[in-house]
C-alpha cells in the first residue's frame, strides 16, 4: 500500500504478487457488506475473472505483464453472489425503485468455458427474480462462437462488443493491438442479430498515429458493418505504457487535464470542507491530428452519438442503407449543412466546453470549481451518455491549440507547463 508516513515521506513498495484464485477473498456480498447499498440508485457490480490474456495494448492498464495471466472466481461463488443479489433486487424492482441491470467488470466475458455456466445462472435469476434485464459487460475479443453461445442463453440482455479502438493498420501497429478485419466485423454484427442480441463497438480518439481522416474512416467502417451503437472515448494515459516519458516522446503525445464527469464534490472532514475531484489526463494532439482536428472529431462523435446511437432515426438509417448510402455520409452532411438556432447553439457550446474543460496541469485543474449549471448543453449532455466528456470548468484555461504537435520533452508531457498555452 502506498502512503505518506509520519515523516512526510512517500512509502511506495513494489506491487504484491497477484491473487490467482479470486475466491480466496471473501465475497463482500455474501458476508453482508454490500446490503446497505441496495438503495435502488446503485447498480450491482461483480467480477468473475480479472486480467487479459492478449498481447499487451499500450493504451490499456491491463496491457501490462502484471495482468496477462487471468485470475478466476470459482463457479459456486459466482452462483451464490448472483442469487444473493437477485433476492435483494426483486422487491426493489417490484416497487419500481431500481434499475434492472447488472454490471460485470470482466474484460473478455463469454470467451472462457466458465462463462457458459455464469450465463445459465443469470438466466435462472431472470426467471426467479425478474433480474437482470440488462447485463452491461465487455464480451471477449476472441472465441466468437463460444461468446455467441454464452450470450444466446440470455437473449437481449448482453450486447456483443467489437472493441476495435481503431481500424487503421498503422494506428493498430503503434498501440500493439491485435484486431480483426472489417469483413469479420460484419459477420459479428449479423451473427449477433441471429442470436437475438445487440452490438456495439468502441473507438478511442487521438491514438498514436491517428488523424481526422483515420478516425472518421474507422467510424464509417463500423457504421457500415451494422453495429447498433458506437462508444467513442478519449485517450487517457495514467496506468498504461503510454504514460511513460519514452512513449510520449516517441509518438508526440500532447495531453491536458480535466475533471472527470460527475466525479467531484464537497465533503465535511473533521469539521472542515474538503473539495475533491477525480482527474483525467487525456491526449488532445498527435503529430497528424492538430487540436482543431481533434475538436472537429469530438463534434462528429457527438452527432453520431445523438443521431445514430439509440435507434431514434432507425427508419431513416434503413432507407439510407437500402439505397447503398452510408449513414456516415448522412452524418457528415448533418455537420456541414446550415443548422437551426437550437442545434447551432448546442454545437457552439459543446466546442466551448471542450476547450474550457482542459488544463495544462493537474494543479490548475484542481483550483477550479466545476460548473453545475443546467443550461441547454447540460440538458443535451445528459442524453448522450456514450460521449465520455462532461461539463467544463471556469475560468477558461486556454482557447487556442498548442503551438507544436509534439509533446515537450518532460516526464509529464504537456502537463509540465505551468501556464495556459499561448496562441501561435
Amino acid at each position: 500500500m502506498h502512503c505518506l508516513g509520519d515523516d512526510g515521506r512517500l512509502h511506495a513498495p513494489p506491487p504484491r504478487l497477484r491473487i490467482h484464485d479470486l475466491s480466496s477473498v471473501p465475497s463482500p456480498y455474501l458476508v453482508g457488506l454490500m446490503d446497505e447499498f441496495f438503495d435502488g440508485r446503485l447498480v450491482p457490480t461483480m467480477q468473475t475473472n480479472r486480467g487479459c490474456p492478449f498481447k499487451k495494448c499500450t493504451f490499456c492498464q491491463e496491457g501490462t505483464a502484471y495482468f496477462q495471466r487471468v485470475a478466476k472466481k470459482r463457479a459456486q461463488q459466482v452462483r451464490d453472489e448472483l442469487h444473493y443479489i437477485g433476492r435483494r433486487m426483486k422487491p426493489l424492482l417490484e416497487a419500481g425503485t431500481a434499475r434492472n441491470e447488472l454490471l460485470v467488470t470482466d474484460s473478455n466475458f463469454g470467451m472462457f468455458p466458465e462463462d457458459q455456466e455464469t450465463c445459465r445462472v443469470i438466466a435462472e435469476c431472470q426467471r426467479l427474480y425478474g433480474w437482470p434485464r440488462v447485463v452491461n459487460v465487455t464480451t471477449g475479443k476472441n472465441q466468437r462462437d463460444r461468446v455467441l453461445s454464452a450470450v444466446a442463453q440470455i437473449p437481449g440482455a448482453i450486447s456483443l462488443s467489437g472493441a476495435v479502438q481503431s481500424l487503421d493498420p498503422d494506428v493498430l501497429r503503434r498501440i500493439a493491438r491485435s484486431n480483426i478485419d472489417a469483413g469479420k466485423l460484419m459477420e459479428i454484427a449479423l451473427a449477433a442479430q441471429d442470436a437475438g442480441t445487440g452490438t456495439y463497438s468502441e473507438v478511442i480518439l487521438a491514438l498514436p498515429g491517428d488523424s481526422k481522416t483515420r478516425h472518421l474512416g474507422t467510424l464509417r467502417q463500423l457504421v457500415d458493418a451494422g453495429f447498433d451503437r458506437l462508444n467513442m472515448f478519449q485517450l487517457t494515459l495514467p496506468g498504461s505504457e503510454m504514460c511513460t516519458e519514452a512513449y510520449r516522446r516517441e509518438h508526440g503525445l500532447v495531453t491536458r487535464w480535466r475533471v472527470m464527469p460527475r466525479c467531484y464534490g464537497a465533503y465535511s472532514v473533521l469539521g472542515e470542507e474538503l473539495r475533491a475531484a477525480e482527474l483525467d489526463e487525456v491526449c488532445v494532439t498527435v503529430p497528424d491530428m492538430p487540436y482543431e482536428d481533434y475538436r472537429e472529431c469530438r463534434v462528429m462523435n457527438l452527432l453520431l452519438a445523438a443521431l445514430y446511437n439509440g435507434g431514434v432515426f432507425a427508419v431513416l438509417l434503413a432507407i439510407l442503407r437500402a439505397h447503398q448510402i452510408s449513414p456516415m455520409t448522412w452524418l457528415e452532411r448533418a455537420r456541414s449543412l446550415p443548422h437551426g438556432p437550437a442545434l447551432t447553439d448546442v454545437l457552439k457550446e459543446f466546442e466551448a466546453e471542450t476547450d474550457e474543460q482542459l488544463y495544462t496541469t493537474a494543479r490548475r485543474c484542481c483550483r477550479t470549481r466545476p460548473r453545475t449549471s443546467t443550461g441547454t448543453w447540460m440538458a443535451t449532455w445528459a442524453t448522450i451518455c456514450s460521449t465520455p466528456t462532461g461539463p467544463g470548468s471556469s475560468p477558461r484555461p486556454w482557447r487556442t491549440p498548442p503551438t507544436s504537435p509534439h509533446a515537450p520533452a518532460s516526464p509529464c508531457s504537456a502537463t509540465s507547463v505551468s501556464e495556459p498555452v499561448a496562441a501561435p
